[in-house]
């Protein structure tokens, strides 16, 4: 049933109660009393405001107009069965800012459709700049956990849908500063900052998590429908000994944020360990590339004391679109110790090349102090690293190695793919501290390096440990000849019998890796490849080639081969003299 309460009403009766009386005119007892959406108007079917108005971590039973705190708000919402808005007009203003300081856990968040709005107090403001800028919002509202005691949580949604956290600092919990858990989903964490004062540019970290999903289908941060995108924007940063985010769940989106460094992208917040860390399956951090407000969906996630982004398990995530081991604008180095790592199957790092919005799912991994992507063990198989920028700056050039390895596939890992057959999938994987790709580990075979642009790294190109890939041969280029203006290039293969697919590149300045892709061949049965350059560049060129096998992965670079053919078109005319 539903009653209209028509506005204005009087503010000493806003509570009702109720009787209901049958049609043989027998009469309840009054129900429970109900506090009026103290927002003023509204139908008390729970579409309004109840309206904080004091800091004070009190609890009388009642959000009233004039006396109501956060505890009282939300105990409030979730016996009204959800269905409203807890705003803020604190009594005096926020000068500058309106610090709540529990004493105790606040309610957790139990009904439907709660919204808790920190812009709608006076001074607030949400931010109107695109990522990867700086932020520009204000925010007054600050929920401090510094005396809420051990092991308490900040906001805490248990079992609830629809529940929105916007405009709020949520700092100093000794537990999370957000917890979602109990099976809620479509619950969406935007605008806030966690793990930070008002400012957003000094660290007031939450000690075990900044933000915990242990349910599924939620959000934080932009929800890309094209709608308030920019709005959507969070800060997660300065954990003190955990991780800033943790997804225990599955089918999570985790979208424009800035996850380890200031409102600005480009001051490290001093995090304690994970910037990001995933035990599901199918969760996305980035871009979800389905051509909708894909440019603003990346992360910025860097600064942490341990990994960027780590996958312990689960199958089917995406790491997509995001800025990892810099600042925002992708060219200073703020470093992870780890870019990325993935220590479980069939994840994926960077497009899919499905033709849709492939430019804006790539990856920034570069400026890490140890690796920039790192798949791990032998359960880590099926995954793919394709179309990232790994140890240059945003605009593909800047020199931001990672101070280890690119990629390092290690532990048996076996069956990954970096690089693919177009050039869509095409990674950059250049000025790194030690090798481009390094593959480790006896039984780590069936790794793929297919047309990648390699460069500049300390180390090898690509550097086979251990037997990887099963100690596939490397091919050679054994001659050369012209044929018109076009340029053949012969070789031989170490595996006669497999069919192997040989690649050739034209090799970087240090004459060991290849840079620019060429093109392909396969070789025959009896080991002999050969491949025509109708564009050929003259004498001088230096070559590499990499050998693929279907079953074993593919080998290192070959060692240069340095052309000395002209290869032009002229002709040799005889003349004839006439009789």
């Amino acid at each position: 049933w539903t009653v209209t309460v028509s506005s204005p009403y009087d503010a000493d009766a806003n509570v009702v109660v109720a009787t209901i009386t049958s049609t043989f005119n027998n009469t309840s007892q009054f129900a429970p009393g109900f506090s009026l959406s103290v927002g003023g108007g509204g139908t008390g079917s729970g579409a309004d405001a109840f309206v904080v108005t004091k800091v004070a971590d009190t609890n009388d039973g009642a959000c009233t107009l004039d006396n109501c705190s956060l505890r009282e708000a939300i105990t409030t919402a979730n016996t009204a069965g959800g269905d409203v808005t807890i705003t803020f007009a604190v009594d005096g203003g926020c000068s500058p800012t309106c610090t709540f300081a529990p004493t105790s856990a606040l309610p957790q968040i139990t009904a439907n459709s709660i919204v808790i709005d920190g812009y709608s107090q006076t001074g607030a403001s949400e931010n109107t700049i695109e990522y990867p800028n700086a932020l520009n919002g204000t925010l007054n509202i600050v929920v401090d956990g510094v005396s809420a005691g051990g092991g308490v949580e900040g906001i805490d949604i248990n079992g609830a849908d629809s529940v929105t956290i916007k405009g709020l600092v949520i700092q100093r919990f000794n537990g999370y500063g957000v917890l979602v858990q109990g099976g809620g989903t479509n619950n969406r964490i935007q605008g806030n900052y966690i793990g930070m004062t008002s400012g957003g540019t000094i660290a007031a970290g939450n000690v075990t998590r900044g933000v915990r999903f242990e349910s599924g289908q939620n959000y934080l941060g932009t929800d890309g429908d094209g709608s308030n995108d920019n709005k959507e924007r969070n800060i997660i940063s300065a954990t003190s000994t955990g991780w800033n985010v943790d997804l225990n769940a599955n089918s999570n989106i985790v979208a424009g944020n800035f996850i380890g460094v200031d409102k600005d992208g480009s001051v490290d917040m001093g995090n304690a360990s994970y910037n990001v860390g995933i035990n599901g399956l199918y969760n996305v951090i980035g871009t979800n590339g389905n051509g909708t407000s894909d440019a603003v969906e990346g992360n910025t996630i860097s600064g942490a004391a341990t990994f960027g982004v780590y996958v312990l398990t689960g199958t089917g995530n995406i790491i997509a679109g995001n800025t990892i081991g810099l600042n925002s604008m992708g060219t200073i180095a703020i470093a992870n110790v780890t870019g990325v790592q993935v220590a479980t199957s069939a994840n994926r790092i960077g497009t899919d090349a499905d033709g849709t919005s492939d430019s804006f799912e790539r990856n920034i991994i570069s400026g890490n102090s140890g690796s920039g992507i790192v798949i791990t063990g032998a359960a880590a198989t099926g995954n793919r690293v394709a179309g990232n920028y790994i140890g240059v700056g945003s605009n593909g050039t800047g020199v931001l190695g990672n101070s280890s390895i690119g990629v390092s596939i290690v532990s048996n890992a076996a069956d990954n793919t970096v690089g693919g057959a177009s050039s869509t999938y095409t990674n950059i994987i250049a000025n790194n501290g030690s090798d481009g790709v390094q593959i480790n580990g006896a039984s780590a075979s069936g790794n793929f390096v297919l047309r990648n642009t390699l460069y500049d790294n300390t180390g090898l190109g690509i550097n086979l440990v251990s037997g990887a890939n099963d100690g596939i041969g490397i091919p050679t280029i054994v001659h050369e000849n012209c044929a018109g203006s076009a340029f053949n290039l012969w070789g031989t293969v170490d595996n006669a019998g497999a069919r192997e697919t040989v690649q050739i590149f034209i090799a970087d300045s240090n004459n060991e890796e290849g840079q620019t892709f060429v093109g392909s061949t396969l070789a025959s049965v009896l080991g002999a490849w050969v491949y025509r350059i109708t564009s050929y560049t003259g004498a001088g060129t230096d070559y590499v080639v990499s050998g693929t096998e279907p079953t074993d992965g593919t080998s290192e670079f070959s060692t240069v081969w340095t052309s000395t053919k002209a290869c032009d078109k002229k002709r040799r005319i005889i003349v004839v003299p006439s009789q």
